[in-house]
């Protein structure tokens, strides 16, 4: 197996993949990473196990396996479905979903506190503060919203934080319902206080009105709704205005994400793009600059080989003019000792005829058609080799001792003189320590 037929797995194929076997067995089974196990499941929206769940496995535990959640397409489709008018409202507390079941059981168990209310803050129920004669009413609407939500593809689960209630989740997005009871004032009798003024003491009671609350967890982008239930009309209408509200609340924020995702793919393509041609016009650059380096290295050799031609041109001349001169002196010896040299004119001569033939470029093979004449451009690879040169001396090279000012000479400066250390303040001078301050204060009259 390949990653062909990993890519060909239908969403409940794979889930029952990933829920059978290790992600690196299943890795080597497709011939894949388990990196790519991963991202096709994130893909396709399959919940993978836990990490901890094989080991737990191995050593003989039982986890329930979730079930796997409708993809977009479906979840989509499930938020816009219309709302039943049959929406199920629970009579008896014999049929009621389990969290508002575990809700209702929770607050008739719980004391109330001063102000007549059950303060209920559990990581799996919703957060309320009501009293337990609204507990009913609150419970059948609980029951209403939960089981019609999770119908839909938005289920209730348990926090992981220790308090804030539990939540509808969709993806990484959160949902938390919360319902609290209002409180009214209610005089109670009047007692007089000295002879001069009387108070009246006022005592909270719960109103028997509910406020039901949608909020996310977003901090950037808080979202929160709040309805209230008088009492006066239905659990029925209550919760549909919260399942109502919070379906159109997903399909937006998954319509938005679409847009978002588009939109960065979008920018995503536009940015490689640009970096394509960036690159494309960094390689015509370099290029560009290869060949005018490559030009530049030929012209080079051209004009190195024609300085070679004229400095062994010079060369010679100055072995010829060395010859003659040898030549010369010799002649003027013997004419002065009757055709007789001594010992020391004899080894003056040798050196003086060696060094004129070791200063002509006849010496060092000069000159070679094959690598010192003219050469075909066409043939020389790019970027090199570069074919060779001579690189004579120049004849009329000066000593670098003589580039010095001359004896007697002044050196030449072009440096600016720095009047800075002859200059001083007449206000920091010797025997005048007056500050500017106190040379600009005026006198007192």
């Amino acid at each position: 197996m390949g990653e062909s037929d990993l890519h060909q797995l239908t969403r409940q194929e794979l889930y029952e993949k990933v829920w059978e076997s290790p992600g690196i067995r299943l890795a080597e089974e497709f011939g894949v990473s388990d990196v790519a196990i991963a991202k096709r499941c994130r893909k396709l929206s399959v919940p993978r196990p836990p990490p901890g769940y094989w080991a737990k496995i191995a050593a003989g535990h039982r986890i329930k396996r979730p079930a796997l959640p409708p993809s977009p397409e479906e979840l989509l489709k499930a938020l816009n479905r219309p709302l039943s008018r049959k929406l199920i409202i629970p009579n008896s507390p014999s049929n009621l979903h389990p969290v508002a079941e575990e809700f209702l059981h929770a607050v008739q168990k719980s004391k109330e506190h001063s102000d007549g209310l059950v303060w209920l803050d559990e990581p799996a129920l919703p957060k309320a503060q009501i009293s337990k004669a609204a507990a009913w009413r609150a419970t059948q609407s609980i029951h209403a919203i939960v089981k019609e939500l999770e119908s839909r593809g938005l289920p209730y689960r348990h926090s992981r934080r220790s308090s804030g209630g539990g939540y509808f989740v969709n993806g990484q997005d959160r949902l938390f319902l919360k319902i609290t009871e209002t409180l009214v004032s209610e005089p109670s009798a009047t007692r007089t206080q000295g002879r001069r003024y009387q108070t009246v003491t006022r005592n909270k009671v719960p109103s028997g009105s509910l406020l039901f609350v949608i909020e996310s967890d977003d901090y950037c982008q808080r979202t929160s709704e709040q309805w209230i239930d008088d009492g006066k009309g239905s659990p029925r209408a209550m919760a549909s205005k919260i399942i109502l509200f919070t379906c159109a609340y997903h399909r937006e924020l998954n319509e938005r994400r679409e847009q978002e995702a588009i939109s960065d793919e979008k920018e995503r393509r536009e940015l490689e793009e640009l970096w394509r041609k960036e690159q494309e016009e960094e390689r015509i650059r370099q290029r560009d600059v290869a060949i005018r380096r490559h030009l530049e290295s030929l012209n080079t050799v051209k004009q190195l080989r024609l300085d070679d031609l004229r400095r062994a041109a010079q060369w010679w001349q100055v072995s010829q003019s060395i010859t003659e001169f040898v030549t010369v002196c010799e002649q003027r010896w013997l004419d002065t000792q009757a055709n007789e040299l001594n010992a020391e004119q004899a080894k003056w001569l040798s050196w003086a005829r060696e060094t004129a033939k070791a200063t002509a470029p006849f010496e060092s093979g000069y000159p070679d058609p094959l690598i010192d004449g003219q050469f075909d451009p066409t043939t020389v690879p790019f970027g090199g080799p570069y074919p060779g040169t001579r690189n004579f001396p120049s004849v009329l090279a000066k000593d670098a001792d003589d580039s010095g000012p001359r004896e007697g000479q002044e050196e030449p400066s072009n440096s600016t003189p720095d009047y800075s250390q002859n200059w001083t303040s007449p206000y920091h001078s010797e025997g005048n320590h007056r500050s500017w301050k106190s040379h600009w204060q005026r006198p007192k009259t």
